[in-house]
């Protein structure tokens, strides 16, 4: 029951921009929800599960619906995760970048046509830092990916006019506003994971806005420059 209904849950407080530090948290109602509905819970061994032992169950189908979201990503986008949990924003070798790929079924030369990462004197750096292009949108792009979508609306968010110009990118992203979503989210736990914290902090300020980018992508202002 955790598995099936834990995920649409975790969805639902995620577009409500409940930030990743309290996600794990917020998490705790629907799973205990889903605990408490039966009169007992018992384990292989027949003995009653109690609160604690639930709380864990529930902590580990929360990180299975996580790793799902991963799943459910483009493949580029995908690769770019993995890599970036590896080597952050520094070159690493083409080698180890093409191990990588193809596991996912693609190659080092997908994801530099992404305009996802180069690949320069046999090293390969992600893309998404620095030097985005403020006009682009996934619409003009001819291999769009969620790891682009992320990086720009961060970018413009918080390097490049606030709120505005990133909900001027939020509607025209499509298809694509769910899975950066999801991947905003695991960017996040992995900054933290790895100690980045300006990263960490730039991920942040973007789930926290996340609500209102949509809000303001849904607003005359806000879209009609965009798309006019």
């Amino acid at each position: 029951a955790l598995r099936r209904e834990l995920g649409p849950a975790v969805r639902d407080l995620q577009a409500a921009s409940i930030l990743p530090i309290d996600l794990a948290q917020a998490a705790m109602g629907p799973g205990m929800q889903i605990f408490s509905r039966y009169p007992a819970v018992l384990d292989q061994q027949g003995s009653g599960i109690g609160v604690d032992h639930a709380l864990r169950l529930i902590n580990a189908a929360l990180a299975e619906v996580l790793e799902e979201q991963e799943g459910e990503l483009d493949a580029v986008s995908r690769f770019a995760a993995r890599w970036w949990d590896s080597h952050a924003w520094e070159p690493a070798a083409f080698g180890e970048a093409d191990k990588a790929a193809r596991p996912l079924g693609i190659s080092v030369d997908e994801v530099v046509r992404a305009q996802v990462a180069t690949s320069q004197a046999n090293k390969v750096q992600l893309l998404g830092r620095d030097s985005l292009d403020r006009e682009w949108t996934p619409t003009t792009d001819a291999l769009p990916t969620a790891w682009e979508v992320v990086h720009h609306l961060v970018d413009r968010l918080v390097d490049g006019g606030g709120e505005l110009e990133a909900a001027r990118l939020m509607a025209r992203v499509g298809t694509l506003r769910d899975p950066a979503m999801a991947l905003a989210y695991r960017l996040h736990s992995l900054a933290v994971k790895r100690s980045r914290t300006a990263d960490q902090e730039r991920y942040n300020a973007l789930i926290s806005s996340w609500s209102e980018l949509i809000r303001l992508s849904g607003d005359g202002k806000a879209s009609a420059e965009g798309l006019f």
